[in-house]
């Protein structure tokens, strides 16, 4: 078609469309997006929007304004049984900060209160995920009850809800989102349902003491329950396969720590300065292991790796000061660089049989060592292996 008959043909369709109705033109470019209504139920207000025939609530609007008109100086608690339906629609999702926002009270008037005074919250079966802070900064939130197979809770979505005391998650969960509860009051923590993956700071909190994971776990995230002060036991009986990069960094009450039989991942740092662990006990299935998984653990006087694992991990050990006793499995054929370096109590070790191979610094200024014994397997021992010098770690430089 020739450049000039194609611009008749547009000015010919744009003058078409002028001439047609408003209506009509309304149609070529209709607004797909769902509409919000707004509904009252048990005394409060929902604004929510419905999509193939589901309800999600997109804000919390506090009490019905008719019979509890919203107050900006009111302290009144609030216990929400959330709806389990909104316009003859079942509700499925809690949308991002739907109960974490402020509410508008006129043009130039905002109130931010509500999410201070809810006290108590009861999710129905019917919903399936909850958005991104949905939850957020409701400081005096301390009764959490969730009937539902919901299959994902987002990131921040209970994040610092201080109040938050306790929590056991036993629904059909599969992700707990990132930092979801990050900087929240709950001191016990249980988990026996469906959840396969734990994110990013998921629990960090300096208030929680003790966690069992004890459902189909799998993967426990970077820093999921880095810089838990008070945390003193941990259990992990379920699946787990992978624990991230500083998952429990800096938890310095921790002293009793009780693997699977099934992780075949501990990540770099994933332990790092749990000072007060005093024993600890690597299972077989451990393939990788990352730099520094147990870093200045400054109280750790034993150590057993089991039957299974081939190779430390770079660092792995340093600067534990206390270390005095190391079980090698006979499967072990690599000691890496640096693996105990600066364990200055360690006095004897017993390489096995099918090590070929000891890193750089892998014992360096273990000051205290008198006994070695080699085996005729070893073919390379790397620069400073034994040398009475202090070796740092890969790196020091991080953020926790």
């Amino acid at each position: 078609m020739r450049p000039k008959r194609l611009i008749s043909l547009l000015v010919a369709v744009c003058m078409m469309i002028t001439m047609l109705p408003l209506s009509a033109v309304t149609a070529f470019a209709e607004d797909t997006s769902a509409s919000t209504e707004q509904e009252t139920k048990d005394g409060y207000k929902y604004a929510y929007t419905v999509n193939d025939g589901n309800a999600t609530i997109t804000e919390f609007l506090g009490p019905d304004d008719s019979v509890n008109p919203v107050d900006p100086t009111s302290t009144v608690s609030y216990d929400i049984e959330i709806p389990s339906e909104l316009g003859n629609c079942p509700v499925t999702g809690l949308g991002e900060y739907s109960f974490s926002t402020c509410y508008t009270i006129s043009n130039d008037k905002h109130l931010c209160e509500l999410r201070y005074n809810i006290r108590s919250v009861t999710i129905p079966q019917s919903v399936t995920s909850i958005g991104k802070s949905a939850f957020e900064h409701c400081s005096k939130l301390d009764s959490l009850t969730i009937k539902g197979v919901a299959t994902s809770i987002g990131a921040y979505a209970f994040a610092s809800c201080t109040s938050l005391t306790s929590l056991s998650l036993v629904g059909s969960f599969q992700t707990i989102g990132d930092s979801a509860f990050v900087n929240c009051g709950m001191t016990s923590l249980t988990i026996d349902a469906t959840i396969t993956s734990i994110e990013k700071y998921a629990f960090s909190s300096r208030f929680l003491t003790s966690l069992s994971l004890t459902g189909n776990v799998q993967k426990i995230g970077d820093y999921a329950f880095a810089n838990c002060t008070s945390l003193t036991s941990l259990s992990l009986t379920g699946n787990v396969q992978k624990i991230g990069d500083h998952a429990f960094d800096s938890c310095s009450s921790l002293n009793t720590v009780t693997f699977p039989k099934s992780p075949t991942s501990i990540g770099s740092y994933a332990f790092d300065s749990c000072t007060s662990l005093n024993s600890i006990e690597i299972p077989g299935t451990v393939t990788e292991i990352g730099d520094c998984a147990f870093y200045h653990c400054s109280g750790l006087t034993s150590v057993k790796i089991d039957e299974g694992v081939q190779s430390t991990g770079a660092d792995m050990f340093n600067d534990c000061g206390q270390l005095t006793t190391v079980t090698f499995p006979e499967s072990l054929t690599t000691i890496a660089d640096g693996s105990f370096a600066s364990c200055s109590n360690l006095n004897h070790v017993k390489i096995p049989a099918r090590v070929t191979c000891i890193g750089d610094s892998a014992f360096s200024n273990c000051t205290s060592l008198s006994e070695i014994t080699l085996q005729d397997g070893v073919k390379t021992i790397g620069a400073n292996a034994f040398f009475p010098a202090k070796r740092s770690p890969r790196s020091l430089c991080r953020t926790v």
